[in-house]
């Protein structure tokens, strides 16, 4: 990617990154509103669903609650600081 960070790997932590006072993996589904400034996730809209699920797990990271419904298909990720994704294609 000559010299770019490459999003789907999993970078070293910066020191301006830092996990909340309190954050549980183990809780994150239970209170994901609350714990990252009334963020619950961030949404990206893709092509290749199959693709980026494919770089997210080469990335580290676990796909999990997948969904096919109309008028499209979905994951979600957490990523190593606790932020939720949803990944989704309308193709």
């Amino acid at each position: 990617m000559g010299g770019r960070l490459d999003p789907w790997r999993p970078q070293r932590p910066r020191r301006h990154c830092r996990r909340l006072p309190g954050w549980d993996a183990a809780d994150q589904a239970s209170n994901s509103y609350d714990r990252i400034g009334g963020l619950n996730h961030i949404a990206l809209v893709v092509e290749d669903l199959d693709d980026i699920e494919q770089r997210v797990i080469a990335g580290g990271f676990e796909p999990t609650n997948h969904g096919d419904y109309e008028p499209g298909r979905r994951f979600y990720f957490w990523d190593h600081d606790g932020v939720e994704y949803e990944i989704v294609s309308y193709r």
